[in-house]
């Protein structure tokens, strides 16, 4: 399909409702596929206008049962006001509000607790409405925690958390290329004991061609390789430290997603794979998967279909 008519197919059609479907692909002795294995819903995504936000995401067990929900609430310019997740008993595991500023930006969050208490972040911008500052309060009014953001020009320097007592928790800092693309960072976390550094290399045309991050002392201790096509996605990543070596090859369609990626370990063996298909209008309609299991010694393979609902009423 040219890219202006599938522009226009996504624009004239919203999805209302998604869901999600799996199929386990099982085989006999003779590695012939059973073809009476059910297929079951795993989740349903439902969608509101006129934004097209996300109102309500449910995921089920492979019986049928209501593992867990997550339910939005948007403002009517499409703010997001609150965010709660609960399980199976319609028991809240974590709630989240928010609250916006005059340019409909973050300005206050809360993490709310089943005793009705709520600790709150307060979000701080400068007149570009660039966050320089975030304040961590417990029970909504005791400060624990500042969070701060320097910049030049767009670009992050760096970032810093402090206590209430003004002692340094952990920092992170950035170095550019002339590019304007980050070329290093360096994180020293005191409160957890991380500290590292990652080095990024691009080639010519600003694409990532390898990340290595050093440990404390200096020493190597994780590369991942790019290889890139000419749009420049990767079509080869390398990841490799000191336990092991993964290389995933990715295969791409003419709107650049991924139709076929494949992992495996040092020795050549695959570790997972996942082949999607699209419909006409570059939605995911189907994707195979097979992991393996090396410890355990068996392989898992299913099918995820996805389906939606359009708020004309068509289905796909």
């Amino acid at each position: 399909m040219p890219l202006k008519k599938f522009l226009v197919n996504c624009m004239e059609k919203k999805v209302s409702n998604l869901s999600v479907f799996r199929k386990n692909l099982v085989y006999n002795t003779l590695g012939e596929l059973d073809s009476n294995q059910p297929e079951f819903l795993v989740s349903e995504s439902l969608y509101e206008l006129p934004h097209g936000k996300l109102v309500k995401e449910t995921h089920w067990t492979e019986n049928g049962q209501v593992e867990q929900q997550t339910v939005y609430s948007y403002t009517p310019q499409g703010f997001l006001l609150r965010e709660e997740l609960v399980d199976s008993d319609g028991s809240t595991l974590e709630c989240r509000s928010f609250e916006p500023d005059s340019n409909n930006l973050i300005q206050i969050e809360r993490l709310h607790y089943a005793d009705g208490s709520a600790d709150r972040i307060l979000y701080v911008r400068d007149s570009n409405q660039k966050l320089v500052r975030k304040e961590f309060y417990a029970d909504e009014n005791d400060l624990e925690v500042i969070e701060e953001f320097a910049y030049d020009g767009e670009n992050l320097l760096r970032q810093t958390k402090r206590d209430n007592n003004d002692d340094l928790i952990a920092e992170s800092h950035y170095t550019y290329n002339d590019m304007g693309l980050i070329s290093e960072l360096t994180v020293n976390d005191l409160e957890e004991d991380i500290n590292y550094q990652k080095h990024y290399a691009y080639d010519e045309n600003g694409f990532l061609l390898q990340v290595t991050t050093f440990n404390e002392e200096g020493d190597p201790v994780e590369r991942i390789t790019h290889e890139n096509n000419e749009a420049g996605k990767p079509v080869k990543i390398t990841d490799e430290n000191k336990r092991q070596k993964n290389t995933t090859t990715l295969e791409y369609n003419e709107f650049g997603e991924v139709i076929f990626q494949a992992e495996t370990d040092r020795h050549g063996q695959l570790v997972k794979q996942l082949e999607k298909s699209f419909d006409d209008n570059n939605l995911l309609k189907e994707t195979q998967v097979l992991v393996r299991d090396f410890q355990r010694g068996f392989s898992r393979s299913y099918v995820l279909r996805h389906q939606y609902v359009f708020f004309d009423n068509q289905t796909d």
